[in-house]
């Protein structure tokens, strides 16, 4: 097998794999469009490396020790950013990932950028890591409001971004909070509630 030519075939492939340190089978077929005998070559020669957590199994283009909260937020950031996007804004989205909060950051929010129009809304991923109760909705409240407070202009959208959690029942908390209501009323703070579905998450419980 050669693999100089093998890598030089697949090079775009292999730097969207670096991109993001843990990957699913599933995601790597469905985003990359590669199929399982290519991955293995992969494997072979080096390039990935495949390991086993609570009966799921992950490839990563580093060998690493990765804990279960790692591989969720990065299982989680991939389907963010290949499917949560704002490709309907092309024309005025202007990406700006600069965020400084380091308690922001802490919360695994992330910045895309910012819309040139009149009111330049700001467009963020809040990815909610652990599983959530009735009793976490607040946490996501707050967040929403921290996030508006740091942000450089009055407008904000954040795409919320949860699993194993009722995203009808958080998104109805949301709408009825009393502390969210004026910045609802006025635009400030919009949101959309996203389940992302993996079979992994029910495995790895953090």
């Amino acid at each position: 097998m050669d693999f100089d030519k093998l890598k030089q075939k697949y090079e775009n492939k292999l730097e969207a794999l670096a991109a993001f340190p843990v990957w699913t089978v599933e995601q790597i077929k469905e985003i990359l469009n590669l199929d399982f005998n290519t991955i293995q070559r992969f494997v072979t020669a080096g390039w990935l490396c495949k390991f086993t957590v609570s009966r799921c199994t992950f490839y990563s283009t580093e060998k690493k020790q990765y804990n279960n909260q790692t591989i969720i937020k990065s299982v989680m950031s991939i389907d963010a950013h290949y499917y949560v996007t704002f490709n309907c804004y092309a024309d005025i989205l202007r990406l700006d990932s600069t965020l400084d909060d380091k308690s922001l950051i802490a919360r695994n929010v992330k910045k895309i950028g910012w819309l040139d129009n009149e009111r330049q809304f700001h467009l963020y991923h809040a990815l909610m890591i652990y599983p959530m109760s009735a009793k976490d909705f607040a946490k996501v409240e707050k967040l929403l409001i921290d996030i508006h407070n740091n942000n450089p202009s009055d407008y904000i959208f954040v795409a919320i971004l949860i699993h194993d959690t009722d995203a009808a029942a958080l998104a109805e908390f949301l709408e009825n909070s009393e502390k969210l209501l004026l910045y609802r009323m006025c635009n400030y703070i919009c949101y959309k509630v996203i389940p992302l579905q993996r079979s992994c998450y029910k495995y790895l419980r953090t």
